[in-house]
C-alpha cells in the first residue's frame, strides 16, 4: 500500500463535456472514501480563468486554480478530458493554444499524463504522443490519424498506458483507466473495492467487449481504404507490400497510396513500419524474446533494418528500451 499524496489535476476546456470530468473526479473521491487508510487523492479542477469552468453546462464547476497559479509546481497525474463537438475543431482560440502550451510544460513534471476520450487531441496537440500508442474511439480515429500521422492507435482497447501517457477511448473506458490508475497506486485489490463499490455488475472484460463489438461494427463491409487499415493494424507483420494491398483495394499503387494518406497522414510504408514498431515495443516490454526474433516476428526483413527504424523511431535501441521498461516496471510495482 501507498500512503502519500496523490495530486490530480483535471483539466477542462469551456467546451469540454462536464460528464467526463465529475466520472474521473468521482472514482478518485469515492477511493479516498472506501480507502480512507492508505487512498489520499487530492484532485484539483484546472481552469483557463477563475470562476466557472463548463460554463455552458447545466451543473456548476468552480475551478480550483488557473495555470498562472501553478508555474513549477509539482504534479502526480494530469487528466485532460476531451470536447463535446466529435468533429473536433482546431484549436485555434489563442486561450486554448496558450493552455496547450501550459499542458505541455507540466507534463514534464508530472508522473503520468492521461487523457479522456478527445482529449487525446490536446495531448497530441501538446506533442506529447509522437510514437507512442494510444486508445482511440472508432468514430475519432479518422479525424485523429490525419492529424497525428505518428500516433500508433491501438483500435480494441479501451485504454493504454504508454510510458507515463495513459489514455481513454471515453467516459466509460476512462472510469476503468482511473481504477487501473488506483491499482498502480494501491495494489490490484484496492482497485478491485472501489470498482466493486461503484459497478457492482460490470467487469473489466464487459468494457472490453463492449468497446471492440463497437469497433467491429464501425469497420465492417467490404475491401475499402478503412478496412484495410484495420487490418493492418491487427496484423502488421502479415502485410506483403503496398502493391498486394493496392491491388485488394481495387486501385493501382499511386491512388491507393495517395487515399491511405489522405485517409492516415501516413503512406503505407510509413503506417505498416510504425504499426511493426508498436508490436516490437509490447514484445520488449512483456517478453524475454531474443531481439532477433521479435524482428522476425513482427515482421521485419532483417535485426539491422529492425535496429535502424527502432532508434530512429524511439530515439534508443531496442535493447536499451527493453532495460528502460523493465526498470519502469520494477519502479511502478
Amino acid at each position: 500500500m501507498d500512503d502519500e499524496n496523490h495530486l490530480i489535476w483535471v483539466i477542462s476546456l469551456d467546451e469540454y463535456r462536464i460528464v467526463d470530468l465529475c466520472g474521473m473526479i468521482a472514482v478518485f473521491s469515492v477511493a479516498n472514501e472506501i480507502l480512507s487508510s492508505s487512498a489520499n487523492y487530492e484532485v484539483r479542477c484546472i481552469g483557463l480563468r477563475h470562476g466557472r469552468v463548463c460554463r455552458k453546462a447545466p451543473l456548476q464547476l468552480v475551478a480550483d486554480a488557473v495555470w498562472q497559479d501553478l508555474r513549477n509546481e509539482p504534479v502526480d497525474t494530469i487528466l485532460i478530458t476531451g470536447p463535446a463537438d466529435v468533429q473536433m475543431p482546431t484549436i485555434s482560440d489563442r486561450e486554448q493554444a496558450a493552455e496547450v502550451k501550459s499542458i505541455a510544460e507540466a507534463a514534464t513534471r508530472a508522473h503520468r499524463v492521461c487523457s479522456v476520450g478527445t482529449g487525446a487531441f490536446l495531448l497530441g496537440e501538446a506533442g506529447l504522443l509522437s510514437g507512442r500508442r494510444v486508445a482511440m474511439h472508432p468514430e475519432m480515429i479518422g479525424p485523429f490519424r490525419r492529424r497525428f500521422g505518428d500516433v500508433l492507435i491501438e483500435p480494441d482497447a479501451p485504454y493504454v498506458a504508454d510510458g507515463k501517457v495513459w489514455t481513454s477511448t471515453g467516459l466509460v473506458a476512462g472510469l476503468d483507466m482511473a481504477l487501473a490508475l488506483i491499482g498502480c497506486d494501491l495494489g490490484r485489490e484496492a482497485a478491485k473495492r472501489v470498482r466493486r463499490h461503484l459497478m457492482p455488475h460490470m467487469h473489466p472484460q464487459e468494457v472490453r467487449k463492449d468497446c471492440s463489438s463497437t469497433h467491429a461494427e464501425h469497420g465492417s463491409g467490404p475491401q475499402t481504404i478503412d478496412s484495410i487499415i484495420s487490418e493492418m493494424e491487427e496484423s502488421p507483420s502479415g502485410i506483403a507490400n503496398v502493391a498486394s494491398l493496392a491491388a485488394r483495394s481495387g486501385m493501382n499503387s499511386r491512388n491507393f497510396g495517395r487515399r491511405f494518406k489522405a485517409a492516415t497522414g501516413q503512406s503505407p510504408s510509413e503506417f505498416i513500419s510504425l504499426r511493426r514498431l508498436s508490436a516490437a515495443k509490447t514484445a520488449l516490454e512483456t517478453s524475454d524474446l531474443a531481439i532477433k526474433q521479435i524482428a522476425n516476428e513482427v515482421g521485419f526483413s532483417s535485426v539491422s533494418a529492425f535496429g535502424r527504424a527502432f532508434v530512429k523511431q524511439v530515439g534508443m535501441s531496442p535493447n536499451a528500451y527493453r532495460k528502460c521498461s523493465a526498470l519502469q516496471a520494477r519502479t511502478a510495482g
